[in-house]
């Protein structure tokens, strides 16, 4: 394998119950590096273990080799994880030309996984070892329908079921990996790409909520909005967040209720919205020994 480019485009979403979704496009170039053509079935994987014992699949896979639409067909094999269940892959066809470039691309559509308001998207690297020597190089791309910035996309911090692959950097709404001459594996130094970062529903309605500020930034309700939605993202499933990009969500959720109670002091309900985020806040501080996991029920 010469080259891989992936690109991970994490589509746009409003319905708040929905954990995302992606459309992946994988581009490979692959060459014969021997004397004769070389025909084989190639197999990309359309499934894995997501942690939870369940294996997912991927949906509506196009497959083109040198820009032509070929046809592929489903077979299993054994997971190298856990033999007893089967995993099932796309197989297809192709020549190699000796000393020729061949493309492929794969294309589909993946849904995120896990509990709001954070999701994760995974691609899998290591299938790619199969393939004589390291692969030549790979630029991974993770693309948001909106700014990439430490706040949506989770860098250096597991939030339970992923950690985003670390080296990424960011540049507007992408956030970007490079690789050279690498072997992917689980003892390697690059193994499966994984992606964490808050759903897009609900960062579409922290956007929302920012943009009603700036329209009509004396409406106290608007800025109770924006402090939930604050909250909302630094509370994650079952505790909260105590990165760098977490503690300045927690600061803008405190000024955004604070706007909000000092325009309306004797709304209830944005006190008791403002409340539930220092209890949570201070519970968890005096349950560990320093700001770690947790989250109390919510309310507003």
């Amino acid at each position: 394998m010469m080259a891989e480019t992936v690109l991970v485009d994490v589509q746009k979403d409003f319905d708040l119950q929905s954990l995302g979704n992606a459309i992946v496009t994988a581009d490979f170039i692959m060459r014969n590096l021997g004397n004769a053509s070389e025909s084989m079935a190639v197999r990309f994987p359309i499934a894995a273990q997501n942690g939870r014992f369940e294996y997912p699949e991927i949906a509506d896979l196009k497959i083109s080799v040198d820009r032509k639409k070929i046809e592929h067909r489903r077979t299993s094999f054994p997971d190298e994880g856990d033999p007893s269940q089967m995993i099932p892959w796309a197989e297809f066809d192709i020549t190699f030309p000796p000393g020729q470039d061949v493309s492929i691309q794969v294309k589909y559509k993946l849904k995120g996984s896990g509990y709001a308001p954070y999701t994760a998207f995974y691609y899998i690297l290591e299938s790619g070892a199969g393939w004589k020597d390291t692969i030549g190089s790979a630029d991974i791309i993770l693309r948001l329908p909106y700014e990439a910035n430490p706040q949506n996309v989770v860098i250096g911090l597991q939030i339970g079921w992923a950690q985003t692959t670390p080296g990424g950097v960011f540049q507007g709404n992408e956030v970007r990996w490079h690789f050279d001459n690498f072997e992917p594996g689980p003892h390697e130094a690059i193994h499966n790409m994984e992606f964490a970062l808050v759903a897009p529903s609900v960062w579409n309605n922290l956007l929302i909520a920012r943009a009603n500020v700036t329209k009509s930034p004396n409406d106290s309700e608007a800025w109770g909005q924006l402090g939930k939605a604050y909250k909302s993202v630094f509370l994650m499933h079952k505790y909260y967040r105590d990165d760098d990009a977490g503690k300045e969500l927690y600061k803008l959720a405190i000024e955004a209720y604070e706007k909000c109670l000092a325009l309306n002091p004797k709304d209830a309900q944005w006190h008791a919205g403002f409340a539930d985020l220092l209890a949570n806040h201070a519970f968890w501080n005096s349950f560990f020994d320093q700001p770690n996991y947790g989250c109390l029920p919510c309310i507003q």
